[in-house]
């Protein structure tokens, strides 16, 4: 029950925190940034975030498939 918890609060607080953090500047948004890292430290950042980010949940899907694997096989 807590992890569920704070599975809530961290995706409430990801949805309140989108709008403002879709614009890194005028120009462009904060994603289409990230595709560009090499243009400035700002875009950088964005696409080391998005990276950590997407490499962080992939591994957290594999381990909960692999542990779901191993389940049924018991």
């Amino acid at each position: 029950m807590k992890t569920k918890m704070i599975g809530c609060v961290a995706l409430a607080v990801g949805l309140l925190l989108a709008p403002t953090s879709a614009y890194a500047h005028p120009g462009h948004s904060w994603l289409a940034g990230a595709a560009q890292p090499l243009l400035g430290l700002d875009h950088f950042l964005a696409a080391m975030t998005v990276a950590v980010t997407v490499g962080v949940g992939l591994m957290v899907t594999l381990r909960r498939g692999a542990r779901t694997e191993s389940d049924r096989r018991s």
